[in-house]
């Protein structure tokens, strides 16, 4: 972590290739956090550089830099990981990781509410702090700011100016402003409500940019610097003492997907024991049918001995007979056919319990892997879902003030410009295989089953 944050004072002068929007991930994959402080519909702070705002958590621990104009089509939602989103400040950093750090440490309250937000375990601030590159923002930008007040955080919607330090993550979401130590996390693509605070010149409401945390670490972000508009490049990485919020959330569904799968397999269990039993009893019954059908054989038997085979009690005794029977038949058919039906459930419930088991091992996987990225470990991920929408860049304005054809997101004039393909997408690996509900079969017949046709020979014993 020292190496990386030494070359993050450096600036590296390389051939700058347009990285399109990956897409922006579904909401549901990269929230915000959850917090005990229900925010308040309020008005949409408009910061300018260089102001605090109301309740800062600490004095300037960076140097904004005025007269920064946003690129053109800067409008709407960018993936963090967009070429040329943000700014580099050359070879003084944007933003003081150590200054900050301090700053959070004097005041223990404060550090545990500014972690809270963030994510993170107060004691993991200073690895996460450091994990963090200060860059510029090129343009008018939304975000959720979260000023200090009383031993809590105090979240409100703001627009920050272009020019204003930040520091993002390695999700390429801005994290802190600088100019107050306030912890930041996603804006609203369009901000509601009404504008508040000093405005600047140029602001229009329908121009401001909201940022997307790409779904995977950027190991290099791609920036320009903020004097000469050449590409620069700056080391990112994971934020050791935060997760990824992909992992996060695949971790989330894979557990799930577990906790149903055990609740599957649990209740095929009870089925399977609940028929099983019902095979037990129709098996019990059609073991007493078959005694009194031989007891009946005997009994004809002794009359045609007795009696002879015409005689009238001979022919009621082979009467009995052919009840018992009957009904024997007819009992121990239904055991066949219950006895096939509870093999059928026991192999159904053990096919959930392997099941539910697989899913298990996936979900303490997931987990591991999530908090492998939070501890700074490096991941290998799935290749992440795509997006149905086209990726949304930034204009680069050429020499005679006509537009590209879109593919640079650098305003002024760069020194080199290569487009991306346009074929070009990811694989979407989490696309999960149909299941099939193999059932109960409590309602399954056994094949070529007699069934009873005189309802006075019932299969119950009565």
């Amino acid at each position: 972590m020292a190496n990386n944050a030494a070359q993050r004072g450096k600036s590296t002068r390389v051939k700058v290739t347009t990285v399109g929007m990956a897409g922006a991930l579904a909401l549901g994959l990269v929230g915000g956090i959850a917090c005990s402080q229900q925010s308040q519909a309020r008005e949409v702070q408009l910061e300018a550089v260089s102001t605090a705002g109301a309740n800062p958590f600490s004095a300037p621990v960076g140097q904004d830099r005025t007269g920064v104009t946003p690129p053109a089509g800067s409008a709407g939602e960018f993936s963090g990981e967009t070429s040329g989103l943000f700014a580099d400040n050359g070879d003084t950093p944007a933003c003081d990781a150590q200054s900050l750090i301090s700053n959070l440490r004097a005041d223990e309250a404060k550090s545990r509410a500014w972690a809270e937000v963030e994510g993170v375990k107060a004691e993991d601030i200073p690895s996460f702090v450091e994990s963090l590159t200060p860059v510029v923002l090129r343009s008018d930008t939304s975000v959720t700011s979260h000023g200090y007040d009383d031993g809590k955080f105090v979240p409100y919607p703001a627009v920050l100016q272009a020019g204003t330090a930040v520091f993002i993550d390695g999700h390429g979401q801005p994290t802190v402003k600088c100019f107050n130590g306030n912890p930041l996390t996603k804006g609203d693509a369009n901000p509601q409500g009404n504008y508040a605070g000093a405005g600047w010149t140029g602001f229009q409401p329908g121009s401001v940019t909201a940022i997307q945390p790409s779904g995977h670490v950027i190991n290099e972000h791609s920036l320009v610097d903020v004097g000469t508009g050449g590409p620069v490049t700056r080391p990112g990485g994971p934020n050791p003492g935060k997760s990824d919020p992909f992992l996060d959330a695949l971790a989330k569904e894979a557990m799930d997907r577990a906790v149903k799968s055990r609740l599957d397999a649990d209740k095929a269990l009870r089925d399977a024991q609940d028929v099983a039993k019902t095979a037990q009893q129709s098996q019990e019954v059609a073991n007493k049918k078959l005694r009194e059908r031989d007891d009946a054989f005997e009994v004809f038997q002794n009359f045609v001995k007795i009696f002879g085979p015409n005689d009238p009690r001979t022919l009621q005794a082979k009467q009995d007979f052919d009840t018992k029977f009957n009904q024997h038949k007819f009992a121990q058919a239904k055991a066949d056919n219950d006895k096939n039906v509870a093999t059928f459930a026991e192999d159904a419930a053990k096919k959930k319990d392997a099941e539910a088991k697989s899913a298990e091992q996936e979900a303490k996987k997931r987990q591991q892997d999530a908090d492998d990225s939070r501890n700074g470990k490096p991941v290998k991920k799935p290749t992440e879902p795509t997006t149905q929408s086209k990726p949304k860049q930034l204009d680069k304005q050429q020499g005679d003030g006509q537009k590209s054809d879109g593919q640079q997101l650098d305003k002024q004039q760069l020194t080199e410009q290569q487009s991306v393909d346009p074929d070009q997408q990811s694989v979407d690996s989490n696309e999960q295989p149909e299941q099939v509900d193999s059932g109960q079969g409590g309602d399954e017949q056994a094949p070529d089953q007699p069934q009873p046709n005189n309802p006075d020979q019932s299969t119950n014993g009565n």
